[in-house]
């Protein structure tokens, strides 16, 4: 049973934070560098922002424990002056 869970279907350019995932409660905005933010788009979620901009995102949900298994699909990624993309999923 998931806790938490996003399709990412929504309007396109609707902020993460302003978005309602399939199950779970919310997102929440934690820390962005200026004009960094993640939104959907074609029902997907993508960052837009300037070299070495970062945006950090809670997934709000009511969690029993610690010990879960987590799933994420990358469709697609682009190649842009060999930015790297980080993905890090921490429960506490």
């Amino acid at each position: 049973m998931a806790i938490f869970e996003d399709n990412f279907t929504d309007t396109d350019g609707v902020l993460l934070q302003n978005h309602v995932p399939n199950v779970g409660t919310s997102w929440t905005r934690l820390f962005g560098t200026t004009n960094a933010n993640a939104e959907i788009n074609t029902n997907r979620v993508r960052s837009d922002g300037d070299l070495n901009a970062g945006v950090i995102y809670t997934a709000n949900a009511t969690y029993s424990n610690a010990d879960y298994d987590i799933t994420v699909t990358m469709v697609s990624m682009a190649a842009q002056d060999d930015r790297p993309i980080y993905l890090m999923v921490l429960i506490q």
